[in-house]
């Protein structure tokens, strides 16, 4: 079966593979708005780069109530229809991450999009930018490479002895790193209803009067939010591994790690059934499940799992996990547990690197820190949540800490603008929309679909994937060929389901 390109979730501490490509175009930074500087939604002008793409760039507001102040230049990256003399518009297309750079990834999937939406990408340009202060689009850097490793090596989890007392550490140098080397402003503007209005100001310069979009994981929560502010310039909106956020953070950790543990188990039980299971194939269940168990134990009992002359942290072994979970590929995931079984966490941390932007000479490329910083002031953090409240929560719950980091990091986050939660009852004004969700999609939960629904009140098409993995789009060409209908013209599926691939 072909994989498509490995698309990102809000959990799963984004998980598309990329390096640094020495063509993009260098970061924009913040201006102030005035002659001579460009008109706020003017006309992308395109310009080739990596060698067969289009990039550009977008001014933006950075508070969109205040049009007239400072700006943000957001990136962008085109793939032009395949056949113009039949194209039928845009379609804007985010991974979710969020923080992941589409405008340097996107050529590097292409292929394989060009493959598995081949008809869409004949009729629609395709179309990706990097929300606002991530990727290329004025990023906000708070923090150097030598903090992320040491983040990554701390038991953001919770679960060690004397782990909150250095997550919270750690949460202090982090607030400090942004107070002193990011723009305060910018920090607390990079929240999902912001980066909405820009994407109405990118469907204005890209001279769309309605906009086709197809976001999965977290970009289906900026897809809805866009249809509950600007309604009427919706048209086809197709979103794959649904995502709401609930006002209870402690919800949000309870439903990811139901989420893991229902997809460990079916891991579990997919080894029990096959001898040539690489991690104790055709063994008991229970026998299997413990077998994990004692993995996990060992990475965060010291010395811990090494590899490559680096230890294995619990941070990066939940990373492990959710990778494995989110693919459905038993048998890479298995062979990764046996390593670590047989204490070599080599092939672990090179997953681990690929996901969080880690290059081999130890650089990262952004896409950490921008999860962190949208994550922080989008999440519904109450504002008498502690480090130590947390790991209180996990005592009750211990698998919500598979979920948790890095996000205790994102307690009493002091880059924030008072707003209510977003709502989503504009949307009942906009078309109907494709949802698709995985019934065993362990990183967003299946529910979320009918959820979804259920909150843009507009008489969306939900399709359902019986399959394994997050993101159906990725795993069934069913899935796949319903969404491209849909994007061409937006009625009711032709399915409600899709069987496993």
């Amino acid at each position: 079966m072909t994989k498509l390109v490995r698309f990102a979730s809000f959990a799963a501490l984004a998980t598309i593979a990329c390096t640094d490509d020495p063509k993009a175009a260098p970061p924009a930074a913040a201006v102030d708005a005035g002659p001579p500087a460009p008109v706020i939604g003017a006309p992308v002008v395109w310009t080739p780069c990596q060698e067969t793409f289009e990039c550009g760039s977008v001014l933006v507001p950075l508070d969109h109530q205040n049009p007239s102040g400072k700006t943000l230049e957001l990136r962008l990256l085109r793939a032009p229809a395949k056949k113009p003399a039949e194209r039928a518009g845009t379609v804007v297309v985010n991974p979710g991450g969020p923080g992941i750079s589409m405008v340097t990834d996107l050529p590097k999937q292409y292929l394989q999009l060009r493959v598995g939406f081949s008809r869409a990408i004949d009729r629609f340009d395709i179309v990706a930018f990097d929300w606002r202060g991530t990727g290329q689009s004025s990023p906000a850097k708070c923090v150097d490479d030598a903090f992320l490793d040491r983040m990554r090596a701390t038991d953001l989890t919770l679960r060690g002895d004397g782990s909150a007392a250095a997550a919270e550490a750690l949460r202090q140098e982090f607030v400090a790193g942004c107070t002193k080397n990011a723009d305060a402003a910018l920090l607390s503007s990079m929240h999902v209803e912001n980066a909405a209005r820009d994407l109405d100001v990118i469907r204005q310069a890209l001279g769309e009067e309605k906009l086709n979009y197809l976001g999965f994981s977290y970009g289906t929560w900026l897809g809805a939010v866009y249809t509950a502010l600007f309604p009427s310039r919706a048209r086809a909106f197709a979103f794959d591994a649904p995502v709401l956020l609930p006002k209870d953070l402690n919800a949000q950790l309870a439903r990811r790690g139901a989420g893991r543990d229902e997809g460990l188990d079916r891991f579990f039980g997919a080894c029990e059934a096959s001898a040539s299971c690489p991690f104790h194939g055709g063994k008991p269940k229970a026998e299997i499940a413990a077998a994990f168990a004692a993995v996990g134990a060992k990475v965060r009992t010291p010395p811990g799992i090494a590899g490559a002359g680096r230890t294995l942290s619990p941070v990066d072994f939940e990373g492990t996990v959710a990778d494995g979970l989110r693919t459905g590929n038993w048998t890479t995931f298995g062979a990764t547990l046996a390593a670590l079984e047989g204490g070599d966490a080599t092939t672990a941390l090179s997953a681990a690197d690929l996901a969080l932007g880690r290059s081999a000479s130890g650089t990262y490329d952004g896409r950490f820190e921008g999860l962190l910083t949208v994550s922080c002031v989008d999440l519904p953090f109450d504002a008498s949540t502690t480090v130590n409240s947390l790991r209180e929560t996990l005592v009750a719950s211990p698998s919500a800490g598979s979920a948790l980091a890095p996000f205790p990091l994102c307690v009493s986050w002091p880059f924030q603008t008072p707003r209510p939660p977003p709502s989503l009852a504009g949307a009942a004004a906009a078309p109907p929309a494709l949802i698709i969700a995985g019934r065993h999609d362990p990183i967003t939960s299946f529910a979320d679909g009918a959820a979804m629904v259920s909150a843009l009140g507009n008489g969306s098409h939900l399709v359902i994937y019986e399959g394994e993995g997050h993101a159906a789009a990725i795993h069934s060409k069913c899935v796949r060929d319903l969404v491209t209908d849909f994007l061409l013209d937006p009625k009711a599926p032709a399915a409600s389901t899709c069987a496993a691939e």
